[in-house]
């Protein structure tokens, strides 16, 4: 990165690295979701010059942390105010 510091698999890798050091509890979850998405945010500065290739990266990497982190808040939400949110959860 910093050869090429608009490199964004390189960005969209480390929020990658970040995002399962928290989600397979190597890391503090909450520590590891906020680099992740400092990694993310960082690749998204650069975007405007990245290839087809390196947006879908970040794109997913984006999609991975809130479907993984923020998913069980949203998840939990349903639950509380609509009954069960079992078949809304899975329509996301």
């Amino acid at each position: 990165m910093a050869a090429d510091p608009s490199y964004v698999l390189a960005y969209a890798g480390l929020a990658d690295v970040y995002s399962l050091l928290g989600y397979y509890s190597y890391m503090e979850p909450n520590t590891a979701v906020i680099r992740a998405k400092q990694w993310v945010q960082e690749a998204g500065r650069w975007m405007h010059s990245a290839s087809d290739d390196a947006k879908s990266a970040v794109l997913t990497s984006n999609a991975w942390l809130k479907m993984v982190f923020e998913g069980e808040r949203y998840y939990q939400y349903l639950r509380q105010n609509f009954g069960t949110g079992e078949s809304e959860f899975f329509v996301i």
